[in-house]
Formats: structure tokens, C-alpha cells, sequence
């Protein structure tokens, strides 16, 4: 037989029940607390993780009273001795050395007990105010609803250890008829609640109403639960949630929009400006409708693509009407150089001249000095057309046209 088991039969005490009982896990050296109490942090905190223990152990006796003690000459006086000091010891471990040193003198648990709440939890309408001003600026803000609770239910645990609920402790109150404990517990729970609901967001002012409309309130529990499916629900609505940008994007790849007609389509959705022209005849920008030439003839020569002010025919049957472009044709049976009317002058166009409507490389001489202004204005203008054509062409992969600067 072993020595435990030997123990377990001849030791009087070796019941679970019995608060004399000392199991084997129970060491002089345990801690009741994994933090020590110094003096500084929360002693109502520090001591309801003690009296935990203790029940745990089943030794809370030997604290609050209820396990008195025994006679000397009795049989039981020297293990209930035993575990006294066991538990005196138990709570030496669990404060600082410098606070552990003014309590070795006590002459029991109970006395090292009450001496640490006479010194550390005597109750005070200044701790109690501290307490509920803390209460009352809990506010739930960017926090979520489990976390603001828990502020709220830790406030609320820390003045009921200090202020608590009345009981009955002749014993009447189990006799009562009126239910004066449950409208005494209703009570608290309504307050509770109603703290509770105050300190939400904004967000929840329709859930808030709802609540405090009902005939009788809730118990706290219940309107968490309801808050925290609305809550749910709310941060699933919020990650289906699609950006409109992307929304748009997704539409326009999906309707096979060009890279192109997409990056002026952002553009477009970013700035205020307004949308560029656009020409629903040749289908391309840089001018409306009214202005194109597409497909519109020419006054003159009946051709299609050009006005009449850009007419190369009606120029160079005024240039052969003046005299100044008969005999001078190059192998194509083109003239080199055209006139155009301006100002009531005739001036002389070479065939370096923007349009590049007649080949390059034959120099010619105007035929008579105009204003360099008039000539560099009608210049520009025909530069400007240019540019609209090379825009309108440069993915086809025309030629470079050569166009010559202002007239000097």
C-alpha cells in the first residue's frame, strides 16, 4: 500500500467538503493572485480575485468567519491550526514584501483580513464619486459595442463592491409576499440600461427608441444581444459596398470601351470641365458637326473635305486670272504657288505652305509685299487646321506634313 493511500485512510480529514481538508496542490509557497497588491492598484479588483481563490480552495472560511475556532483540547484544533496559517501565508504571497511585513503579526487569517480592509477598502463617498463621474463620460465613440460594455460593466461591478445592493439577513425576506428583492433588482437593471443606452452613437437612435418604448424594459443581456445584430449587420452592409469609381470602371471595361474613351471618360468624372467636341460625322474630335467638311463639297470645285477658302482650284484660276501663275507648273501640271484673297489684296501662297497642297522642294517668290501681319494671321489659321488633322490621323501613320512659320 502506498503512503498516499495510506494517508487517505487513516487522516480523519481527507473529505473534499471539509474546509480542513489540505490537498495535496496545496503548497505553502502558492500565490492567490498573479499580480500583488501594492498599495496603488485596485484593491477591489485584488481582493475579489482572493476571495475566488479562496472558495476554490475552500478555505474562504477561515476569512469571513465561518469556519470559527475549534476548542484547544479538541481533536480538530491542531489541522484547523494548520490550515490558518496555510491561508495566512497564501496572502502574504499575494501583496508586496512591504506590505506583507505589517501583516506577519497577526495572530489569524481573520485578523490579517480584516486588517487589509481597514487599511485599503474602507468605502468613501469620495471613491464612490470618483467612480460614477468615470461612469457617466463612458461613451461608446469609435469603439464597438462588446467593448464599450465591458467599460460600462466594470464601472458598475466596482460600485456595487462598494456600494451595494441591501440584503435581508434576518432571514424575513424569504417569506416576503410583495417581491421587494425583484423590484429591487428591476430597479438596478433599468438604470443600468438606460446608462447603457445613453452612450451610444447616433447610429442607433431608432434601436434606442424601440427599447425605451416597450412596456417594461428589457434586462441588460437582451438589448445587447438586439444591438449587436444591428451592429452586425451594419459592418456587412458596409463591406458590400462598391466605390461608384469602380462601379463605373467595371461598366466600361464590360461594354468593351477603348483605353482611350475610358481614360477621357475618368477624366471627365474627376473635373468639372466640360465635355471636349466631339463630331458625329466622321466620328472623330477636336470639332462638332457644324464645323466638319466631311463629306460636305466644296462651293467651288464641288469636291468633298475642304471649304472654299482652301480650295487649291479657286486659287489657281485666280492666280492664272492675275497673271502672276501662268507658265509655272511643275511635272504633276500643278501650279507652284496659289493666291488667296485677303483684305482686298491677292498674296501669294509657295508650296511650303501648311496644307502642303502642292510638292515640296520649288521656291518661288510672291508675287507682291503684303503686311506681315495679315500674312501671319492667315498662317496661324491654317497651322491650327493642321494640328486638327494630324491628331485626327496620327494612328493611321499619314506622313509628316512640312508647313512653314510665320511670313517674314
Amino acid at each position: 500500500m502506498s503512503s498516499d493511500t495510506a494517508n487517505s485512510v487513516v487522516a480523519p480529514y481527507a473529505v473534499l467538503d471539509d474546509p480542513l481538508y489540505i490537498s495535496n496542490t496545496d503548497q505553502p509557497t502558492l500565490k492567490l493572485t498573479e499580480i500583488k497588491f501594492n498599495g496603488n492598484n485596485s484593491f477591489l479588483q485584488w481582493k475579489r480575485e482572493v476571495y475566488n481563490a479562496l472558495i476554490a480552495k475552500n478555505k474562504e472560511g477561515f476569512i469571513d468567519g465561518t469556519c470559527k475556532t475549534p476548542d484547544k483540547t479538541g481533536n480538530t484544533y491542531h489541522q484547523w491550526r494548520r490550515c490558518d496559517l496555510l491561508v495566512m501565508r497564501w496572502l502574504t504571497n499575494s501583496v508586496e514584501s512591504h506590505i506583507g511585513e505589517t501583516l506577519k503579526y497577526s495572530s489569524n487569517a481573520k485578523e490579517m483580513w480584516e486588517e487589509l480592509l481597514d487599511r485599503y477598502g474602507q468605502t468613501n463617498g469620495l471613491e464612490i464619486y470618483s467612480l460614477k463621474k468615470e461612469l457617466g463620460q463612458i461613451s461608446q465613440e469609435n469603439t464597438s459595442l462588446i467593448e464599450y460594455y465591458s467599460k460600462m460593466k466594470t464601472a458598475w461591478e466596482s460600485i456595487d463592491e462598494l456600494d451595494p445592493i441591501p440584503y435581508c439577513s434576518c432571514g424575513a425576506m424569504t417569506s416576503c409576499t410583495c417581491q421587494l428583492l425583484k423590484r429591487l433588482l428591476d430597479r438596478d437593471n433599468n438604470s443600468k440600461l438606460i446608462q447603457f443606452l445613453m452612450g451610444l452613437n447616433h447610429g442607433y437612435e431608432s434601436v434606442k427608441t424601440n427599447v425605451l418604448t416597450m412596456d417594461s424594459l428589457p434586462p441588460l443581456n437582451k438589448a445587447l444581444r438586439l444591438l449587436q445584430k444591428i451592429e452586425k449587420q451594419r459592418l456587412i452592409s458596409e463591406q458590400t459596398v462598391v466605390p461608384t469609381e469602380v462601379n463605373a470602371y467595371a461598366s466600361a471595361r464590360s461594354s468593351d470601351v477603348s483605353q482611350g474613351d475610358w481614360k477621357r471618360h475618368k477624366s471627365d468624372m474627376s473635373t468639372d470641365k466640360p465635355s471636349p467636341k466631339f463630331c458625329n460625322s466622321c466620328q472623330k474630335p477636336g470639332h462638332t458637326t457644324e464645323e466638319c467638311y466631311h463629306g460636305k463639297p466644296c462651293d467651288y470645285c464641288g469636291k468633298k473635305g475642304h471649304p472654299i477658302a482652301n480650295c487649291y482650284i479657286r486659287l489657281r484660276h485666280l492666280a492664272n486670272k492675275s497673271g502672276r501663275g501662268r507658265g509655272r507648273y511643275n511635272s504633276g501640271g500643278r501650279s507652284n504657288v496659289y493666291h488667296k484673297r485677303a483684305n482686298n489684296a491677292d498674296i501669294v501662297m509657295h508650296n511650303d505652305n501648311p496644307l502642303d497642297v502642292y510638292p515640296a522642294g520649288i521656291s518661288e517668290s510672291p508675287a507682291i509685299e503684303v503686311d506681315k501681319a495679315v500674312v501671319n494671321g492667315i498662317v496661324q489659321n491654317v497651322v491650327q487646321q493642321v494640328y486638327k488633322v494630324l491628331a485626327d490621323k496620327s494612328s493611321a501613320g499619314t506622313s509628316t506634313v512640312n508647313f512653314a512659320g510665320p511670313y517674314q
